[in-house]
Order: structure tokens, then sequence, then C-alpha cells
């Protein structure tokens, strides 16, 4: 695949990084294998920066989410946000907004939510390009569609105790994720990993009480897990369990680290899960406790096979997500002639 690079050209992040994974860092990479310089869109509001800068790119992730925390408390908020996103457009820069969520992930406030709706809108409206990491719910909607990158592959099979496989649960434990409703249906002798911090105490206590009380083989890591340690939880793993769809997200987050790392996936049937087991992937899906024990059974005859490294490349590798940035680019009319490739 040969991709056009594109000379002395930034692309502005925001937020430029995350401690919580390394999504925004793989993106960064994407665009930078693109011949761009990339940099802290906070940049632009130094008295160096406030210049003309067109050919350059803005790349907003979250960001309705973070003008409609700010508007809880500052009146200002929304003023401010179409004051610097007009400025942004006065410095020749394209924007493009990543849409993650349809709605806040977290319990938050009426007025929390009309904000966000309102950001939605506005930054749909008038920004160059808006990507979306969903296929499915990106064409229904005609929206750009870019694959979600996958995470650092590496080898699951390496170092594995057969008396210390489990399925794994991982990933922050919010109520909305219904690891409660999963341990109600959960086989008595299934070995299951629950790992990530819990949302509050009194969640995890009531996690660790109902285990407790249906006597499972059920073992809680329940801090922040360094990618170090998932990758050894990944490695003993039988496979990835995701109780939940995720009404919130639009890509699940769990589900794309899970496949990076080959594992099949237990979860609940959605479009976008759907359409990845559609395209070779080996996702198994349950509804209820029968269904999850027939799955389970099912698995473990199958001998639960990784997934096809080539399908993944395919569908989520680094050549697919430039192949579809590099696709936005020609629209927004940002490509420069040249004859380097990546």
């Amino acid at each position: 695949m040969v991709f056009i690079l594109s000379k002395h050209k930034q692309v502005f992040y925001f937020p430029f990084k995350s401690p919580q994974n390394s999504y925004l860092e793989l993106m960064q990479g994407a665009w930078s294998d693109l011949g761009f310089e990339i940099a802290d869109v906070r940049d632009i509001w130094r008295l160096k920066s406030m210049r003309n800068h067109s050919g350059s790119i803005v790349v907003l992730n979250w960001f309705e989410e973070n003008v409609a925390r700010k508007s809880e408390n500052n009146l200002l908020a929304w003023p401010l946000f179409v004051l610097k996103f007009r400025m942004l457009k006065l410095f020749g820069l394209k924007i493009i907004c990543v849409r993650h969520n349809r709605r806040p992930v977290d319990e938050v406030s009426k007025q929390h939510i009309k904000v966000f709706n309102k950001a939605v809108k506005y930054l749909e409206d008038q920004s160059d390009a808006v990507i979306m990491h969903s296929e499915i719910e990106a064409h229904k909607l005609g929206i750009n569609y870019v694959p979600h990158p996958m995470y650092p592959l590496f080898d699951a099979e390496n170092n594995i105790d057969e008396n210390q496989q489990h399925h794994l649960v991982f990933g922050k434990i919010k109520r909305y994720k219904h690891v409660d409703k999963l341990l109600t249906m959960w086989p008595l002798n299934t070995p299951l990993l629950v790992a990530g911090e819990i949302e509050d105490e009194s969640y995890a206590g009531e996690l660790k009480t109902l285990s407790n009380s249906r006597v499972l083989d059920v073992r809680f890591d329940s801090h922040r897990v360094s990618d170090d340690k998932l990758n050894r939880y990944f490695e003993n793993s039988k496979a990835v369990v995701i109780p939940y769809v995720d009404s919130c997200c639009i890509v699940s987050g769990a589900l794309i680290h899970a496949l990076s790392a080959g594992l099949p996936i237990v979860t609940l049937k959605s479009d976008f899960s759907l359409s990845l087991k559609n395209a070779g992937l080996n996702i198994y899906f349950f509804e209820d406790k029968e269904t999850l024990l027939k799955t389970l059974n099912s698995m473990s005859d199958l001998q639960a096979e990784k997934q096809d490294p080539d399908i993944l490349s395919e569908l989520l590798g680094e050549i697919a997500v430039k192949k579809e940035l590099q696709s936005i680019l020609k629209k927004i009319n940002i490509l420069q002639d040249g004859n380097k490739t990546c």
C-alpha cells in the first residue's frame, strides 16, 4: 500500500495524552506515519503559534464531554468553546472530530446531557470531517469510518499454566457493565478473574458478597491494571468476557484490546460485535444463564481458537487505519503531491 506523505504539516491533538490507555498514542502514530508532526492542541494558543496553520489539522476526541462537564459550573464554557472553535478555523486549520460516545458514560445531570448533545451537533455540523470507529454505525449515519487501532500484539499462548487458566473480565468495573449480573449466572466451577479498578467501595462489596454467597471460583484484582500485568492475565486467559452492550460507547475498547491479544470473546450481541463475528473473528454470544453455559461448553469443545491474525490485520491493522485516514485527507483537500511511502 502506498501512502502519500504530507510535508511540514501538523496534527494538533485533544487530548494530547491519556494515562488510561494507549489509544491516542496509536492514532498519533498513524498520523505520524502519514508525514504529520504531532502536537498538543494547547500549543496553538501560545502567542508565537497564533498564526496561519493552513494545511494542518486539529483532531478532537471526547470534546463534547469536555464542554458539557465544564458547563456544569461555568456559564462561559459554551461561548468560549464556540469562540475557540471559530478561531481554529480562522487559523486555517482543518478540524476532525472523533465520535466515541453516543451519550455521557457516567450518570450526569439533564443540563450536562443537553450541552453534550448540543456540542455533538455543533461539532458534526461545523467540523471538516467526523470519524467513527464502528463501520456499521458510521455507514448508517453517513460518517467517515476509520478502524479502531489494535493494541500491540504479543503471543498469548506463551507461558500458560493449564492449572491457572481462567476467563477474564477487565477494565474499569462500573455498574453499567453488569458484572454483578454476570456473577449471578456464572458456572460454579469455572475460574473467572475480574481485573480492574471497581467504580466504588459499595459496588466492590456487592460483587465480592455475591461471589462468596454462590461459592464461585472468582478472583478479584481491584486495582488499576498496568499493561504488563494485563498482558500476563491475557496469557493465562481462555477467553475475555464482556457482559454488556455499551449503549454509551460506540466501540468497546475492551473488545478491541482482547482481539488484539488474539483471544476469543464471550459477549452480548450488538451490531458492532455481530459485524466482527460475520467478518470471521471468534466471538461467541450469550443472552442468559442457559445460553452462557451453552456458549462456554461449546468453546471448551472447540478449544476456543485464537483469533486469525490475517483477519485482524485486514480489519484493524495499521495499513487499514492509514488507508481510511488518507481517504479523509483527500476529502478535506489536505494531501500534497509526494512519492514517499510507509
